[in-house]
């Protein structure tokens, strides 16, 4: 399946004007212009910084809007935020993952939106996961209702993904309720989606998390620390899997918070081997080895949200949620 010239000409104006990295169009035997190889950069709940029992903690966190944003911005990129609507404050901050983490306000998305050309989508109204007990306008109204939110605050592209919370998706409500009103549905796993597969019924996208845990050195303690149930993600594998994408597949990265130095029992990120490297919570990943995947994105590959990437590939054919609610 390939997209016409029209169509890519349409993208890559969408593309220029949404802060993300220039790539240049794969031309098919045909002659037509393809999309290129694309990736996002997808940061769960938009997390800003780490939490004591809701009160921020910034020790050694290299936070989303002083620090990670304005890089990705310097190397012309920009990031997605997940957004859960229903804890989202106008001012402030928002309290997730066991009181240790806290995410961004309205007003935050819209200066990451406006000033680093940020994108956003639904992570659901209330962390939503027993669908099967739900009505359908609650299922509605958690899913589709969502974007109503993001769309009241200025942010228009929230249908692009729809981010299942603990990856606890449902394939009924996938298949009648978020496919009528997203592009996409979030599962995780690993590797790259294909443009094949995901523009089919039920539309299902494949997030991979970049995340931390045990170090990769068995001989080390760090080997075997409490509470870490991960091992530690590679940098070089996610360098290598950047390196091998081709046009029609899209490789989506998902972070949480990024540490740096060391901190007792929590995480050490101090040695110049990564292999060494270790967080104690999952959702903690070392900025240095996030730099290092930043470092081998390739010049081919289009660094873009998934509603960009939705167009891109044709896949349209849903109703906007304010023309689609139950009655």
């Amino acid at each position: 399946m390939r997209t016409s010239s029209a169509l890519f000409v349409l993208v890559l104006c969408l593309w220029l004007g949404a802060g993300v990295t220039r790539a240049a169009p794969t031309v098919t035997a045909s002659g037509a212009s393809a999309p290129p190889p694309f990736l996002t950069l997808l940061f769960s709940r938009t997390e800003i910084t780490a939490a004591t029992s809701c009160v921020a903690d910034n020790v050694k966190i290299e936070r989303l809007d002083t620090v990670v944003a304005p890089e990705l911005a310097r190397r012309g990129y920009a990031g997605t935020g997940s957004v859960e609507t229903g804890i989202t404050p106008a001012t402030g901050y928002g309290c997730v993952h066991y009181k240790d983490s806290l995410t961004a306000s309205w007003a935050e998305l819209a200066h990451l939106r406006d000033a680093d050309g940020w994108r956003f989508v639904s992570h659901s109204r209330t962390y939503a996961k027993n669908w099967s007990s739900m009505t359908t306008q609650q299922q509605w109204d958690e899913t589709c209702g969502s974007v109503l939110d993001l769309e009241k605050h200025g942010h228009m592209s929230g249908d692009g993904l729809f981010a299942y919370p603990d990856n606890l998706w449902d394939a009924t409500v996938q298949a009648n309720v978020v496919a009528t009103c997203f592009a996409f549905g979030r599962q995780y796993g690993t590797g790259p989606t294909d443009m094949s597969s995901a523009t089919l019924p039920p539309y299902w996208q494949t997030s991979e998390n970049l995340g931390g845990g045990r170090c990769n050195v068995k001989s080390l303690p760090c080997a075997s620390i409490p509470n870490a149930h991960y091992r530690y993600d590679s940098p070089d594998a996610v360098a290598a899997q950047l390196a091998a994408l081709a046009p029609g597949q899209w490789l989506t990265l998902q972070s949480y918070l990024l540490v740096r130095g060391s901190r007792p029992g929590m995480w050490d990120c101090t040695s110049p081997d990564w292999h060494q490297h270790w967080t104690d919570d999952f959702e903690r990943y070392c900025y240095a080895d996030y730099l290092k995947v930043l470092d081998a994105i390739p010049p081919s590959v289009m660094v873009t949200d998934p509603k960009t990437v939705a167009v891109a590939w044709g896949r349209t054919a849903y109703t906007p949620p304010h023309l689609s609610q139950p009655r």
